[in-house]
Parts: structure tokens; sequence; C-alpha cells
């Protein structure tokens, strides 16, 4: 794993990786194309480009302490990434992913394009550095704000989307990102001529494009290549639902797989009922004994979820004897029912033989939930071999994408131990 120094900026940790810097200066290659002292605007352009990002970032962290997150900021190749302790419902979320693109557009955009316009500038060397502020915090923060996944503006296309149907949409948001990136492309080269802008916007098409046809083709193991930050239920929107549900079951076009993937993407933001809802969908129509097993350990995490084992083991009993659920819910289930180093020790080996997916992840989230995350850690890193090592730096991986945060850090110092 690519892990950086890292420090503290305003009580915010911050980690930089290797391409961060790298990335950066490739991108102003073309920047300094025809300026002299070409070394000069090179730097130049690395600390304004940032300066610009770790602004924009801030913007998200500050937004995640509005709602007493402790945030931390990772930048890596293709700029950055901002974690709160915890999943944000959907309105919450909307604020968190408009803040950092309005913070850069605010604080240095606008003042950047302002100066830049003054009459009374006569130094060239300035002019071009305000140009330089300006354009990237108004370009990029416009970019930031298009419907596209996994940008900002993706984000809010996604939560506004859960709001209005009271479940996760991302087929949908995926569907509108896909013409976005397209378009983004076209008119970067048209306008701009720039590759790199054809390439970052066809290739988030291409990305999402991906994502939803291995959902639409029942591809489940595949279908957990997500880019957007996971958020728990909204209690506030479940009167909408419940009012509304008879009726979505019967208009809902979507196919199983689809409905599958997106009870997982509710697990994943721990907002149980809609996986429950979804659940109950399923149940209604004719499906075969794989999707009958995939429901039926659907609706068991959940209830693992509200804390409700025998609910769980109730639903699995339906399938009959023989019907074994999966490696990741089995150690969840034992873990629930207090059998605590079995669970861990079915953990340890779901870890190290399951490939990666939906429930192995709600996995890693409920062990979490249940307080076992350091000793599951420990028991991978004591394993012989290095399976166990590359075990557990997964498990870290996995905790930053569910965004417990603090748990990650103690994965990270369990490796880095020893």
């Amino acid at each position: 794993m690519n892990r950086g120094p890292t420090f503290k900026l305003l009580g915010v940790p911050i980690r930089v990786e290797i391409w961060f810097p790298i990335t950066i200066l490739l991108l102003g290659l073309n920047r300094i194309e025809g300026r002299d002292k070409p070394v000069f605007w090179l730097v130049e352009w690395f600390l304004v480009a940032a300066v610009s990002i770790l602004v924009h970032e801030f913007g998200h962290a500050l937004a995640y302490r509005r709602y007493r997150q402790k945030p931390a900021i990772v930048l890596w190749g293709l700029g950055g990434l901002t974690y709160g302790e915890e999943v944000l419902a959907p309105k919450r979320s909307i604020i968190v992913s408009a803040a950092g693109p309005l913070t850069g557009l605010v604080l240095l955009g606008i003042p950047g394009w302002l100066a830049y316009n003054a009459t009374s500038w006569t130094n060239g060397d300035l002019k071009l550095f305000l140009y330089d502020v300006y354009w990237l915090n108004v370009v990029w923060s416009l970019v930031n704000l298009l419907p596209l996944l996994p940008l900002d503006g993706g984000h809010i296309c996604e939560s506004i989307l859960e709001i209005v149907h009271g479940e996760p949409r991302r087929q949908t948001a995926r569907l509108i990102s896909i013409p976005t990136g397209f378009l983004l492309g076209v008119y970067a080269w048209i306008s701009w001529g720039s590759a790199f802008g054809v390439f970052f916007g066809w290739g988030l098409a291409v990305m999402n494009l991906i994502g939803y046809l291995q959902v639409r083709n029942g591809s489940l193991r595949g279908m957990q290549f997500e880019f957007a930050p996971e958020r728990p239920g909204d209690s506030d929107r479940e009167q909408n639902v419940v009012s509304m549900d008879k009726a979505r079951k019967k208009r809902d076009r979507r196919s199983p797989a689809e409905l599958i993937n997106d009870g997982y993407t509710a697990l994943e933001r721990r907002d149980y009922k809609a996986a429950l809802r979804i659940s109950d969908r399923l149940e209604a129509k004719r499906l075969n004994a794989e999707l009958d097993r995939w429901t039926a350990e659907l609706a068991a995490f959940a209830w693992v979820g509200e804390r409700n084992p025998l609910k769980a083991e109730e639903v699995l009993a339906r399938l009959g004897t023989k019907a074994v659920p999966s490696p990741p819910l089995t150690a969840v289930l034992a873990l629930a029912n207090k059998q605590t180093d079995a669970g861990v020790g079915l953990m340890v080996r779901t870890m190290v033989d399951e490939p990666e997916g939906g429930p192995k992840l709600v996995a890693v989230d409920l062990f979490a939930e249940y307080g076992m995350i350091h000793r599951l850690a420990r028991d991978l890193v004591d394993l012989d071999g290095g399976q166990g090592f590359e075990a557990a730096v997964a498990l870290e991986s996995m905790l930053h994408r569910l965004h417990r945060t603090q748990d990650a850090t103690t994965v990270s110092d369990v490796i880095m131990l020893g």
C-alpha cells in the first residue's frame, strides 16, 4: 500500500501519497509551455494546485466538523479524498459534497478572477499567477459540480435521487454520469483542445458504464466497483417511503440483481431498514435458487445490523438445510451470538480466502460495529506466511471505504507494529 507522509493541519490529519505530487507536475507540463522560466512556473503551478486542492478538501472537512465528525484527508493521484468518522444521511451528504467546490470557488476562484481582470495590474508574472489561481479553482469547481460519479456533483446527484426515491439509486446516478462524462470530454476537446480532459471525462463515463452493466447483467461479485462515499439511512424519509412502497413494488422494473446490489449498498450505508424493504420486494418476485440465497443473506445481514440475530437465523431457515450461508455471514452470525472466538476465526479465513464483494465488506463493517477490528487485525498479522499481512492491508482499505477512519488507523498501527 502506498502510504506516504502524514501530518496535521488545523487539527485535521492529512496523508500525502507519492502519486499526488507526480500527477500535479505531469499536468503542469502543458501549463508552462511558451512561458519564460519554465522551472519557476512548474514550481508555481505545483504550489497553486496543491493549495487549491487543500482548500477544496478543507471545505469538505469543515462541513464534516459541522456534523461533529472528525475528518481526515488523503491526497492521492487524482486529487484528494476527505473522510468522516461515519457516513452521513443524504441531506447532510449534499452539504458536505457541495462544500468542497464552493469553498475553492469563493475563497480562491472568484477573488482570483476579479484580481486578474483588474486593469491596474502591470506585472506580467503576477497576471500569469492570478490566471492560474482563478483558472484552476473556477474550472475545477464547476467541473466538480457536474452530475458525474465520482465527482462531488455525482455524489450530490445520487443523494438527491435517494431522497426522492427513499432508497439508494446508484444505477440511475450511473446512467446520468455516462452521458455527462462523454459530453465533458467533447467539450474539453472543442473548447480547450485538452487531451487530458477527453481522457478524464470519457474515462469516468466508461467506468460508470462498466459498473452499470455489471449490475444489469447480474455480475454480483463485480458489482462493488463503487466511487461514492456511503451514507447511512435518514429516518426522516421513511414516512414518505412507507406510504409509497406498495405502489413502487408494482412499477419497479429493476432486475433482481440490481435490487440485490442496491440492498448491499444500503447495508454499506448502515440503512438496514432500506435493505429489509428491498429484501421484501425481492421475495415477491420469482427467483432462482441462487438469487433466493442472496435475498435471504441480504435480510440476514440487515437483521444482524439491527442487533437481532434470531430474526436473521429465522430468515436463513427458510432456505432449508441444503443452503449454507456464505463465510462472511457465518462469521457475523457467530459474533452476534456471542461466539467471539469462532466468529473471529471464521472472519480471519474470510479475509484470506474469500473474494472481494458486498458480503465481505458488510461483514467488516459489522465487525467494526461490534468492536472487534483490533482483534481481527491482530489475528491476521499473527498468521504464518504473508497472506495474513496482505489481508490486514486489505482490511485497512475496506475500513477507509466504509469511512471508519479510527478503525482503519487501529489496523494500520497493528500492521506497523507487526
